[in-house]
């Protein structure tokens, strides 16, 4: 959940500037997507709540990755190479592909 959170977060952080020069330029905004214009509303409180964790999300994704490399180094693999491609799958967060690469049965 923290992940997530942490990701959205960032995401939400990255969208405000276009959404902000929209808003300059648009006299009417409701054409937005809810989720834009919730976002839009509460840019203050998004930006204080990101500037205040600033390194969450690299914490994150480095405990994951280490994670990860200590797995595998258990099971007797060396999957150091590797590592580029789970920092690509935690930025774009999915799920699925990141159980897939750690290679554990959910049955």
């Amino acid at each position: 959940p923290k992940l997530v959170y942490q990701s959205t977060l960032t995401r939400k952080v990255e969208l405000i500037e276009g959404l902000s020069e929209l808003d300059v330029q648009e006299d009417d905004t409701s054409f937005l997507d809810p989720e834009y214009a919730d976002i839009l509303a509460n840019r203050d409180r998004i930006q204080k709540e990101f500037k205040e964790q600033p390194t969450a999300l690299h914490n994150l994704y480095g405990a994951v990755t280490d994670l990860f490399i200590d797995y595998h180094k258990f099971k007797g693999r060396d999957v150091r190479q590797k590592v580029g491609t789970i920092s690509q799958i935690l930025m774009d967060y999915d799920v699925e592909v990141l159980i897939q690469e750690f290679g554990i049965d959910r049955e």
